[in-house]
């Protein structure tokens, strides 16, 4: 069900859907929102301690828009600064679906960025308020802004839209932040700049509240995503096209007003980032668009003169894109490959039939955890876990085992630096009987991974228990920590590491999963929790001396279901692309960072599934999704949270809905594997494939949907975590591992469409699975009590 679908009560398939919303808005039929409509009554389902803002505030917003209407502007004016000076740091419900909806969100802003959008928006609302706050603000706004082009500084530059957006500089600033961060490589950072001053670039819809709605749905689409969605029906694009040309399809009006230099120039640059990104079709859409509206706008040099054709150079740089090479395949050095959660490896492996070494580890069972899902747990055994998650970095395999940090040769899984005696990198000094307490029962199941990024290392260590349901008495601060390694120092200590969570601003307070290097930070998601609730936010330290450099606002609080009378062992991963942190908190809510300073760019959320004694029950299968981080793809963030059957996807820049998935068909996927060519691979008791562009369900090996509580599982069911190259997904379980071509045969239906290979037999090697990590034509698996290394045949033997 993609946009459009979503705007329906029931769930059809997208097709005809998608039509209809070309339709409706290529004829004037949907009405426009501004997105800045203030947003009053939460139902008690959606309650999730926040810091939003307060009833007199909100009630001074609405004060604001009674004065503009009656052109009462300076006093409009006034107004809105003392309630954005006053409410620095709170959010604004800014868009909200209705109760009624299949998938309902909100999504929320900040309110200084709610505020300046609401400023925006006079352009087109009240032109004379505008110019009144531009008065005021302009000179200073310019002086400021022409001596920030001597830093040359991405954060100066965003300090300046923070205390200036609205003046009429807004558009240079853009621009001029939109290409530093093209220099900076960062692609999707760079595209929200330029579709700010792109127009058309993105199409608000509304459509009106039907029966039992208390408000209308809206949101706001990409229109290249659009076009995405609607080509196979070339009539409709031709009209879409022609009323982008028109200006019959109105985007969001809070969207400075541009000349048509700029705004062509930003569309071409839209052009080179997808160039860049390695997306030549998504480049070829909006050279169309690109071509329909601005034909003949010429580039202006430095020099004050005009270059060539805005179209023809769009034209060269998909040209010269056409012989790039795909960048995103690449060496996975972390959990889900990279960053984004979405790195395949490039080479697909056969190997021998026996392995050439194994490593062992403490095997752990699950039979304290107080999950309601029911048993076996999705994707693992039901007498052990799958726990373990080493990665492979040049010629060394590095893992985490709760206890200690391991570096193995690839070749031999000989210990390094030191082969003989034995000895890890790193020795937490924890005992078996230490990595799990048992004094109280726990909800959750313990998992180890590691960073690596350049010479160094990082990991989460430390007693398992992320939220305790009493503190230890001798606790005077977090008993996990963070350990950085150098690995240009056979593994010693980074400088200010081990990091420790200690004083009373971190009191209740543990480190959640694995850290996340970008660039010199390090980030982390930290859990805090009380005799009420759970507390999630995030925070980032120094990488090269654990500073504490910034500490998000809470960004979401609630109870998970079984952690009541329990110990929470969890383990939240973060995701990052282009300047962004996202993190799914399974607290329903999804959030958006600014890697730089932590503030929220948007954070969106949805009614939590409760556990429900019902004559039918639903499955809830989707409770074990414990290790899924959201997974980004260009500008779409797919999320699979436990505490919500779906699997939804939202657009990157905004956190507005793209589409959600059937709940039958994703409530036993607890993977998010990639997203490729169209198709969301995703895994679990089954491999299930989605379409990018609509979430609609394509096919699932084995075939079925999820198993409700007393069904049977289906089988052969998955044992681990699977690992997708370009060509093949590797499928384990029991006793062999299924190898199947990661894309569908788009022109057949169902399970036709899957192309299966010859798979690989492992016999009693892996009867309980394990989860596999592919790299330089050697396949590891690691199942609940060892790590089994197997080789190509055509590698030597040591």
């Amino acid at each position: 069900m993609g946009v459009i679908t979503r705007l329906r009560k029931t769930p059809p398939f997208l097709g005809p859907c998608c039509i209809l919303l070309v339709t409706l808005l290529a004829q004037g039929m949907l009405p426009v929102s501004s997105g800045n409509e203030v947003c009053f009554g939460q139902e008690p389902a959606w309650r999730n301690q926040l810091a939003e803002i307060d009833a007199p505030r909100l009630n001074q917003l609405q004060q604001v828009h009674s004065l503009v209407e009656s052109g009462q502007y300076a006093e409009a004016v006034d107004l809105l600064q003392k309630v954005e000076d006053e409410g620095e740091g709170l959010l604004v419900e800014a868009s909200r679906l209705p109760a009624t909806s299949p998938f309902p969100i909100a999504r929320y802003v900040l309110l200084s960025d709610y505020c300046h959008g609401l400023r925006m928006s006079w352009a087109t609302r009240a032109p004379q308020a505008l110019e009144l706050y531009r008065s005021r603000v302009d000179q200073q706004a310019a002086k400021a802004l022409n001596e920030l082009q001597k830093s040359n500084r991405i954060e100066d530059v965003k300090k300046w839209l923070k205390r200036y957006a609205g003046a009429s500089a807004t558009k240079d600033a853009l621009m001029w932040l939109g290409d530093m961060r093209l220099d900076r490589g960062e692609w999707q950072a760079a595209r929200e700049c330029f579709q700010a001053l792109a127009p058309g670039s993105r199409l608000v819809y509304e459509q009106p509240a039907g029966p039992g709605d208390l408000e209308p749905r809206r949101g706001s689409v990409s229109s290249v995503r659009l076009f995405q969605q609607c080509e196979g029906n070339s009539e409709e694009l031709t009209r879409l096209l022609a009323t982008l040309k028109d200006g019959r399809i109105p985007g969001p009006i809070e969207a400075p007003k541009v000349e048509k230099e700029i705004a062509a120039a930003a569309w071409g640059r839209l052009v080179w980032c997808s160039v860049l990104e390695g997306d030549l079709p998504r480049a070829e859409r909006e050279l169309r668009i690109l071509e329909t509206l601005y034909p003949d706008v010429r580039m202006q040099l430095n020099t004050g003169k005009q270059g060539r054709n805005w179209v023809e150079q769009a034209k060269a740089w998909i040209e010269e894109g056409k012989g790039a090479q795909d960048k995103s395949v690449a060496k996975a050095t972390q959990f889900g490959g990279g960053a984004a959660r979405n790195l395949m490896s490039s080479d697909d492996v056969r190997p021998e039939d026996w392995p050439r070494w194994t490593h062992n580890w403490l095997r752990i069972s699950a039979v304290m955890e107080r999950n309601p899902a029911g048993l076996p747990r999705v994707s693992e055994d039901a007498e052990a876990i799958l726990a373990y998650h080493p990665v492979v970095d040049g010629e060394r395999v590095y893992i985490n085992d709760l206890r200690k940090i391991y570096a193995l040769d690839l070749k031999t899984g000989a210990t390094w630096p030191a082969a003989d005696p034995k000895l890890p990198l790193f020795d937490s000094g924890l005992t078996e009987e230490n990595v799990l307490p048992l004094a109280y029962p726990l909800c959750g199941v313990p998992r180890a991974t590691v960073a690596v990024d350049g010479q160094q290392l990082f990991a989460r260590m430390g007693v398992g228990v992320t939220g305790w349901k009493e503190a230890p008495r001798e606790a005077m601060g977090s008993i996990s920590f963070l350990v950085g390694l150098d690995l240009s120092r056979d593994g010693r200590l980074i400088d200010g590491f081990p990091i420790f969570l200690t004083g009373s601003s971190w009191a209740n307070c543990e480190f959640e999963g694995c850290p996340l290097p970008i660039g010199n930070r390090l980030l982390v998601c930290i859990t805090e929790r009380n005799s009420v609730q759970i507390r999630r936010f995030v925070a980032a330290f120094e990488r090269n001396s654990g500073k504490l450099l910034w500490r998000s606002m809470p960004l979401a609080a609630g109870m998970i279901e079984g952690a009541g009378d329990a110990n929470l062992v969890s383990h939240q991963l973060l995701s990052y692309r282009d300047g962004t942190v996202y993190l799914n908190t399974n607290l329903g809510v999804v959030a958006a960072l600014d890697v730089m300073d932590g503030q929220v760019k948007w954070l969106v959320r949805y009614p939590r599934s409760q556990v429900e004694d019902a004559a039918y029950p639903e499955s809830q299968r989707f409770r074990y999704r414990d290790l899924t981080p959201c997974l980004v793809d260009q500008d779409v963030v797919y999320c699979a949270p436990a505490d919500r059957a779906e699997i939804f996807a939202l657009d990157a820049s905004t956190g507005d809905l793209l589409w959600s998935t059937v709940p039958e068909h994703s409530a036993d996927v607890v993977h998010l594997l990639t997203a490729r060519d169209g198709e969301l691979v995703t895994a679990g008791d089954r491999v299930v494939w989605f379409d990018t562009a609509t979430g609609r369900s394509l096919t699932s090996f084995p075939s079925g949907v999820a198993a409700k509580p007393e069904e049977g599982v289906a089988q052969p069911r998955g044992l681990g975590r699977p690992w997708c190259t370009g060509e093949c997904i590797y499928f384990p379980h029991r006793n062999q591992i299924s190898v199947i071509k990661r894309k569908l045969d788009r022109s057949k239906a169902g399970s036709k469409a899957i192309e299966f290979l010859e798979p690989i037999a492992l016999a009693s090697r892996a009867n309980e699975g394990g989860n596999l990590v592919l790299a330089d034509r050697w396949l590891l698996l690691a199942t609940p009590s060892r790590l089994v290394a197997f080789a190509s045949p055509d590698i030597p033997k040591e």
